[in-house]
């Protein structure tokens, strides 16, 4: 027994077994800190992330509807807190609450800011007396809408008064589209419309001189010849517009919409809405010019001819749309100035007219021009296929009053929303 516990004494200062147990209890409380904390940061830069990508789609959302001049500062926050939270709740749970959301809107710079703050709860951390860990997110979004120009080539033919109702209809669906294009209450952005009646022939008002080099003596134009006769070439030598009585034109006098002139580019709803108001029927279909005029009140090529406030701006500018929209009721069947003897749809002055409007539609497109095209009330398969080809898929087709209004302010709106997405 003696020799048993002197063998104890012996070994008894090498045994290390309870300070490894201190050090293992040490080290695993270490390692347990480390991975709590761990899990904190981790719900740290998840919230963050979160909270930023969030804060980033608000202030866009918000930017891009700033210039709807119909949404207050109330409604622009109540946008921009919906886009956030939508944001800040998508795919999975987040681990922070929402704790101050500020917007400020700032509309004479285009801007759209948000600050926004979250307290992210601690797990672990709280050991160490950290109960939550606050987050702010700063973002600030600056969106300038594109301008827009758009000219509208309306047909005054005389089957736009069988039923005289047609012509009203298109009044109506033609203020529509200026009262939405051009509010009341001013947008931040450049809109200009501008029209181009046509029947047989477009009058040009005091422009008509000025483009068929003095020929013209009743304001009414017609096509031109030669190589530029689907261009849109500023009219000069050897480019002249044609007028009545000129080779290949019909003499008659007075072949062009009563009292409609052309208006160039114009910011005024009201100049629009009085031209409109005075739209009158007569004549037959020379689509072909109505496209060709619809083109040139947009072409930077005809600066000379319009009023500086009228003047287009360059193809390809980047803060600029530009769109043509066609509406006729008919087949295009008038090529200088006449139709046959039964207005048929394939004789050859409708051939050529819309043979011509296709090549024309076809440059416009070709320079970045939208083309939209509207047929009212079509009961001819070829002018619904000339539209067709002229716009694609931009062809609406309108069957009465209510579905030609339809139309009219879908393209607004449509034109409305690429002025934000481009």
């Amino acid at each position: 027994m003696f020799t048993y516990f002197a063998e104890r004494m012996r070994h008894g200062g090498r045994d290390e077994g309870g300070s490894i147990a201190v050090i293992f209890a040490i080290c695993t409380f270490v390692l347990v800190m480390a991975l709590g904390l761990a899990i904190d940061v981790g719900r740290i830069i998840h919230t963050k992330s979160r909270l930023v990508s969030a804060a980033d789609a608000s202030v866009l959302a918000a930017a891009k509807r700033m210039h709807d001049t119909q949404l207050s500062t109330a409604d622009l926050t109540a946008l921009a807190r919906s886009f956030f939270d939508a944001n800040m709740n998508a795919s999975g749970t987040s681990f922070g609450t929402v704790s101050a959301f500020d917007v400020i809107v700032d509309r004479p710079n285009s801007t759209v800011s948000v600050s926004v703050n979250a307290d992210v709860p601690m797990t672990f951390a709280r050991i160490s007396g950290i109960e939550n860990v606050s987050l702010p997110a700063l973002a600030t979004a600056a969106f300038n809408p594109m301008d827009i120009e758009v000219s509208l080539s309306l047909d005054l033919t005389g089957s736009m008064c069988s039923p005289c109702s047609k012509i009203d209809d298109l009044k109506v669906a033609a203020n529509d589209l200026v009262d939405i294009l051009l509010p009341s209450s001013k947008k931040a952005n450049k809109v200009r419309v501008a029209l181009a009646p046509f029947a047989a022939g477009v009058n040009a008002g005091p422009f008509a001189a000025l483009v068929t080099d003095n020929r013209s003596t009743d304001s009414c134009v017609f096509e031109r010849d030669g190589s530029e006769q689907a261009t849109d070439a500023s009219p000069g030598s050897g480019n002249f517009l044609k007028a009545a009585g000129d080779r290949g034109v019909s003499r008659s006098r007075n072949n062009c919409p009563s009292g409609s002139s052309i208006v160039p580019l114009t910011d005024s709803a009201g100049t629009l809405r009085t031209a409109i108001s005075d739209l009158r029927t007569g004549g037959t279909t020379a689509g072909h010019l109505g496209t060709a005029w619809a083109w040139y009140l947009l072409s930077p090529e005809w600066k000379s001819v319009w009023p500086a406030a009228s003047a287009p701006t360059n193809y390809g500018d980047p803060k600029t749309i530009k769109a043509a929209i066609l509406m006729t009721d008919g087949v295009y069947n008038t090529f200088g100035g006449a139709c046959d003897r039964t207005c048929s749809d394939n004789s050859a002055e409708a051939r050529t007219s819309q043979e011509l409007a296709r090549s024309l539609c076809r440059g416009m497109r070709d320079k970045g021009v939208l083309v939209y095209t509207v047929g009212f009330m079509l009961s001819d398969p070829v002018a619904e296929e000339v539209l067709r080809d002229c716009a694609g898929s931009r062809f609406y087709r309108a069957e009465n009053r209510e579905t030609l209004r339809r139309a009219f302010s879908d393209i607004a709106q449509d034109l409305l929303n690429l002025r934000l997405s481009r």
